[in-house]
């Protein structure tokens, strides 16, 4: 999830129109069939997360939506059958409380093992008007040049210039953003990743399962999966998530039981980075700083996207969630933006909440061991 040309905007709107002119976008000429397209557009949302989201996604069927698959492992735990937690889709411009707007996930039905889609199963039917059409399947060789927009939610993200996004985003994050732009080619985001588009749209975290729309045709292209800061964003060719014969049964409503799962190899052993009683102290010190209700300990998260929050564990309570999300963080394996993530809670802790003299000192240590760290 990158800006990957400052110039590239990301454009609000009102459900009827832009409240921008889209006039000095050429890319964004028919942009009736790109607000056509938003009506089917949502944020994932969770109940009992640290943050209330974790990513986009939009709808194929009148009960099938698709997403990105990071996205939907966020969800994985939160919809199994002895959760107690819930997740939906919110299809608000700007999401609020209100229920009309929201669409219950009963399941996750796939996580592709290729081609880095994932589909969700709802609890009831779309309004009708809302499904997005896929694509039929292209060259991907002629599609650069291509003129698309992104849908998404983005958040602030810590990868990406805070000016830039600023300048971008003018500083609202977490509403539906309508991001033109253009297909730059074919490539792979990683070697072991499948052949994607590489598109330049502005994306943030919290954009990951958004559909690229052909602005021509109004039809999806791709679902949006992440990207690198000023080199490109990657997403999955849309038209797969139909023409892999393994996963006909999915549009038909006749899935197959799924097979047996191979018993896992046993983990090693994780290396954390403080010990017990250094990890207990950064909380308490936390909790003597009021993180103690949903606006508090989402400040302590910002700049990390909502897809990696999302794989925090949940509980019921504030301290709770606080006190599992510190253990977890606590791996030294774990990276964002090749940094660790518990960097990014304490600094934010330092900047946002008040402390006392000795406090201040000893979290500047941590922070100095956090940054040393490979």
């Amino acid at each position: 999830m990158a800006i990957i040309l400052p110039e590239r905007p990301a454009l609000r709107f009102d459900g009827e129109a832009l409240k921008r002119s889209p006039a000095p976008l050429p890319m964004l000429k028919e942009a009736a069939s790109v607000l056509r397209a938003a009506r089917g557009i949502g944020r994932v949302e969770v109940e009992g997360g640290v943050l209330p989201w974790v990513g986009t996604a939009f709808l194929v069927a009148p009960r099938l939506a698709l997403t990105a698959p990071h996205v939907a492992s966020a969800l994985a735990e939160r919809v199994a059958p002895a959760s107690e937690g819930a997740c939906w889709i919110n299809f608000a411009n700007s999401p609020g409380t209100e229920a009309s707007d929201r669409i219950r996930i009963e399941a996750v039905e796939l996580v592709h093992p290729y081609w880095c889609f994932s589909f969700l199963k709802l609890a009831e039917d779309a309004p009708a008007g809302a499904i997005l059409e896929l694509a039929p399947p292209q060259d991907p060789k002629v599609l650069a040049g291509r003129a698309i927009a992104v849908i998404g939610y983005s958040s602030f993200d810590q990868r990406n210039d805070t000016k830039v996004q600023e300048a971008i985003f003018g500083d609202v994050y977490d509403e539906k953003r309508i991001s033109p732009g253009l297909i730059l080619g074919l490539d792979r985001r990683g070697t072991e990743d499948p052949p994607m588009l590489k598109h330049d749209a502005s994306t943030l975290g919290g954009a990951s399962g958004a559909p690229l729309i052909d602005v021509a045709t109004g039809q999806v292209l791709g679902i949006h999966y992440g990207g690198q800061y000023l080199l490109g964003n990657y997403a999955a060719r849309a038209w797969e998530a139909r023409r892999d014969p393994q996963w006909a049964g999915i549009w038909s409503g006749e899935m197959k039981p799924a097979a047996p799962v191979a018993a896992r190899k046993p983990k090693q052993r994780r290396r954390e980075i403080f010990e017990l009683e250094d990890l207990n102290a950064i909380n308490d010190w936390l909790g003597e700083a009021r993180i103690a209700d949903e606006a508090s300990l989402a400040t302590l998260f910002v700049g990390l996207s909502p897809e990696f929050v999302g794989r925090l564990p949940g509980a019921g309570n504030i301290a709770d969630r606080l006190f599992l999300a510190l253990g977890y963080l606590n791996d030294s394996g774990l990276k964002f933006g090749e940094k660790p993530p518990l960097l990014y809670v304490l600094m934010n802790a330092r900047r946002h909440r008040r402390f006392e003299p000795e406090a201040l000192a000893e979290m500047d240590r941590y922070l100095e061991k956090l940054k040393a760290l490979p």
